[in-house]
């Protein structure tokens, strides 16, 4: 989504021209090689600062504190008073001294650092340095494309009035930061081979210690490497960056067990995921059509903001007919799971 791939086909083609490159000798052109593109025009924060502030004010402009809010504190503040996991439920009246995992312990410690530190402010500056950082990835993936300046200010503002209401004081603030720069990373390496995409695994390490959504971390990194490494080979350019890609993947997998959980993470990402009544009773775990039509018989504003995420995914598809060829496959790969994951399950739409 904010790649917004198919927009960016005049990016394509000049990757594409310059994309076989003189080999150390001087002669050959090898394939395989690339030279990295040069950005064409103004990005979106030197051309409207300003806009770019007002979109990041928008999207932090909700103040939704969630019934776990206070619980991810006192959890915090247990581990930063105890200096140890609690391995067993201290809370529950109905099943005290359950196994507990807490996948999301270091965001626990962060808040309560924080609320220690400055209270409610804290708290608020924390969601607003996370709210900024997600806005202004999302603005350097758009730059990354080339899309005129029109267009990248239209996706992100529809995408900034998407990520209002999930910009909450939950953990899932630190997925909403590492899943926009993961697709910085991706488009600038897919544009201009420019992007030091090694460092998904530090960065998936310690997205696995701070929310469960790393899972779609590696999901989304999987897919452009697929796609990347199908495009090169129909291209004629052989499977070195598909190699150096899968890599980094797998990699990237490995480092998720470095956590206090180690396997442990991956299985209560399963549980969320296959667990009935979680898709049936929390709203942002349900199909995002099944919501809307729920809502449509009240004046909420998530009705504004959902019609909102269906017109970024309807832009995509026309982008696509309008332009179907590009260097941006992989890209494009991405948008569509993401795409059909926001149908399946509301928490993705803005992924």
């Amino acid at each position: 989504m904010a790649a917004f791939p198919s927009a960016a086909g005049q990016a394509g083609s000049s990757v594409d021209q310059i994309s076989m490159n003189a080999d150390e000798r001087g002669g050959a052109a090898s394939p395989g090689l690339f030279m990295p593109a040069a950005r064409i025009g103004p990005s979106l924060l030197e051309f409207a600062p300003a806009i770019i502030l007002l979109l990041i004010v928008v999207a932090d402009s909700a103040r939704y504190a969630g019934t776990d809010l206070w619980w991810h504190v006192s959890s915090g503040q247990a581990l930063l008073s105890g200096g140890r996991l609690e391995a067993h439920d201290p809370y529950s009246y109905s099943a005290p001294g359950h196994l507990r995992l807490v996948h999301e312990w270091l965001s626990e410690v962060v808040m309560a650092a924080l609320y220690n530190a400055l209270g409610a402010a804290g708290l608020k500056l924390w969601k607003f340095a996370c709210t900024a950082a997600t806005i202004l990835f999302l603005a350097a993936a758009e730059d990354e494309t080339d899309a005129p300046l029109t267009v990248r200010i239209t996706v992100l503002a529809a995408a900034s009035l998407a990520l209002l209401p999930q910009m909450q004081f939950r953990p899932q603030m630190f997925t909403w930061v590492l899943m926009a720069a993961l697709i910085a990373g991706l488009a600038r390496d897919n544009y201009r081979h420019l992007a030091p995409l090694w460092l998904c695994v530090p960065g998936v390490a310690l997205w696995a210690n701070l929310h469960g959504g790393f899972f779609i971390g590696l999901v989304t990194l999987a897919v452009y490497t697929a796609s990347t490494a199908a495009q090169d080979l129909a291209a004629g350019r052989g499977l070195r960056r598909g190699f150096t890609l899968s890599a980094i993947t797998v990699m990237s997998l490995l480092a998720t067990l470095l956590n206090p959980f180690g396997i442990g993470t991956w299985r209560i990402v399963a549980h969320s995921l296959s667990n009935p009544m979680t898709h049936k009773v929390m709203a942002d775990w349900r199909p995002m059509l099944v919501v809307l039509a729920e809502q449509l018989h009240q004046p909420k504003a998530g009705v504004f903001l959902m019609v909102c995420v269906l017109a970024i995914i309807a832009g995509l598809a026309v982008t696509v007919a309008v332009r179907p060829r590009g260097n941006d496959l992989a890209l494009v790969a991405v948008a569509a799971v993401m795409a059909v994951a926001a149908f399946i399950c509301g928490r993705q739409k803005v992924a």
